[in-house]
């Protein structure tokens, strides 16, 4: 028995939907889900290695860009539940690891991964781009952005790696204070810090932001290296709260939260892709399933698995899955 199987033993089947066949060419860049549920899928058709996936290589690591060798064109598809789908092409792209998440209003933003900070400041990593498609807000958001969401209200939820909270690329030296130190900030369209996430009494600060789940506008969130499950609620203008619960699901990088008083932790350590645990909050209690394509195949590990609200989603070879958590019963 293999150690994957060792922590699998005694899970119960957990197979996915069909939702619908996906159209989208090329290559796959980044997948998300919108606050309205919707597929969010951005491909491109420019050399990896000299665009959106550009690297540096120092002979003893690889480091990757914050900025593209080269412009490119990046198309993203919004898919809904019925299939139907609607494209838009975003030129000139000068931004190495892109996330795109749907604004309220038709338009997008674009937050790249990783931003230096120079002479002049912290690099421009994310650009706001109006449903005619032009860019009307750019700002810095900081380095070492792991999970970006954004609110039905257009405010921008963004997670961030041990990077981007305790500094590389220039950032945590002298007055260079990382924007990502919280672990978890809300943003504003408009590049304003509106809010930073504050570990609770008895409760670790976040090192590393795994896992992000917005919805409405408050954000969800299971972070190393206690790995607790945290609602950070924002009140106002800029006053946040926060309730949080023990968990130790270690490693999970994707929640879904039902309407049960449950949360879904998806993935794990040692190629755990496919791994969920439910645990209702007001007991602890947890259950663990395993995902599986609908016919009860394995679920490939090169697929991208993600949450959003109550959705576990997952796409692999042109098709998008969902699982509703509130349908996992035992």
């Amino acid at each position: 028995m293999t150690e994957r199987d060792d922590a699998l033993q005694g899970a119960h089947l957990a197979p996915l939907s069909v939702v619908c066949q996906l159209d989208c060419g090329d290559q796959l860049v980044d997948v998300g889900v919108s606050f309205d549920d919707r597929l969010i899928i951005a491909t491109s058709a420019a050399d990896a290695a000299e665009t959106f996936a550009g690297r540096d290589d120092s002979g003893f690591a690889s480091f990757p860009r914050s900025v593209s060798a080269q412009t490119y064109e990046l198309a993203v598809t919004i898919v809904d539940d019925s299939g139907a789908m609607s494209r838009r092409r975003i030129p000139g792209l000068p931004i190495a690891f892109p996330f795109v998440q749907l604004l309220p209003d038709g338009g997008l933003v674009v937050v790249g991964a990783r931003a230096h900070f120079t002479d002049d400041g912290g690099e421009r990593n994310a650009l706001v781009i109006s449903s005619g498609g032009h860019v009307t807000h750019t700002f810095c958001a900081g380095d070492g952005i792991n999970r970006l969401q954004t609110t039905p209200s257009g405010r921008l939820w963004i997670g961030y790696s041990d990077e981007g909270v305790y500094g590389n690329y220039g950032w945590g030296e002298a007055e260079r204070e990382p924007l990502g130190r919280a672990g978890l900030a809300c943003w504003s369209m408009e590049g304003r810090r509106v809010a930073e996430f504050e570990a609770p009494d008895d409760f670790g600060p976040i090192d590393d932001c795994y896992a992000l789940n917005v919805i409405d506008e408050d954000a969800w969130s299971c972070y190393y290296s206690d790995f607790p499950v945290v609602r950070v609620s924002l009140r106002g203008s800029a006053d946040i709260s926060v309730d949080a619960w023990r968990c130790g699901v270690a490693g999970a990088d994707a929640m879904a939260v039902g309407r049960d008083g449950r949360v879904a932790l998806v993935g794990g350590y040692r190629g755990l892709h496919d791994r969920v645990v439910t645990m209702v909050l007001e007991t602890g209690e947890t259950t663990m399933f395993r995902l599986t394509l609908p016919d009860g195949a394995d679920l490939p590990a090169q697929a991208q698995v993600l949450a959003r609200g109550r959705y576990i989603h997952a796409v692999h070879d042109d098709q998008w899955f969902r699982l509703d958590v509130g349908t996992l019963r035992t």
